[in-house]
């Protein structure tokens, strides 16, 4: 199970004495050596938080104490890069971004109560040489619109299918983005769903693409066969005004 939320993105705070790391390797081993001895501070040290604001700050260390204080550690490591999981999202008309540029993620691994295992991630990088966790920042879109809504897509078919290239054209806060997809379906904060598209490897392939507003189907296309490609175009109903 992956955890993935605003606020608990990554271990951010605001760094009065940077700890430095010379490598990815020492990079992981302090950041499990803080997270066995419950050191916040630690953790601080080693987060690149340049640009962030003082609220983003104070969140963020808010999730950086609850984070040290959660369940049992069982490792810590490092993994690539996931191209379906976007570095840069908006978020309630603001655009977050990291603090440098992403080089991979650092993953923590717990042993949950009950069994099961949950995964915190951050994304780290290399800054003046050192390798750092790196922070969150935003920028004020100034939008006045209304407020972006949950909307989502899935791929409903009724025969196992490979489905390729999955791509999804959104607007939020007045921004036009794009969010690739291995999966079969995707939800993301934003005004309108401008375009679906995907491709079948199988010449049987029969399905349609169903589109959730705030939870609750709102369009749903004509049926699509065989390998494609296919493009869906919704038309959903317009936000309510602020």
């Amino acid at each position: 199970m992956k955890r993935s939320l605003l606020g608990v993105v990554a271990w951010l705070s605001f760094s009065l004495s940077a700890a430095v790391a010379s490598s990815l390797d020492a990079l992981v081993a302090e950041v499990n050596a803080a997270m066995e001895a419950k050191d916040a501070a630690k953790l601080e040290a080693l987060t690149y938080t340049a640009g962030m604001n003082d609220v983003e700050l104070a969140r963020l260390r808010a999730s950086l104490a609850a984070s040290v204080g959660g369940d049992p550690v069982e490792k810590v490591d490092a993994a690539p890069l996931d191209p379906d999981d976007p570095a840069e999202f908006i978020y309630e008309g603001r655009r977050y971004s990291l603090t440098a540029k992403p080089d991979g993620m650092v993953r923590v691994w717990r042993k949950v109560v009950g069994g099961g295992t949950l995964t915190e991630g951050t994304y780290h990088g290399v800054v003046n040489g050192e390798h750092r966790l790196l922070g969150y920042k935003s920028e004020d879109l100034g939008w006045k619109g209304p407020e972006d809504r949950l909307i989502g897509f899935t791929i409903s078919s009724y025969q196992q299918a490979d489905l390729r290239s999955i791509r999804a054209r959104y607007n939020a806060s007045g921004v036009d983005f794009e969010r690739t997809t291995k999966a079969a379906s995707l939800v993301s904060r934003a005004q309108r769903l401008d375009e679906v598209s995907f491709e079948s490897a199988s010449d049987a392939f029969e399905g349609e693409v169903v589109v959730s507003v705030d939870g609750k189907e709102v369009a749903r296309s004509e049926k699509f066969r065989g390998k494609g490609p296919f493009v869906y175009r919704p038309e959903l109903p317009k936000p309510s005004a602020p």
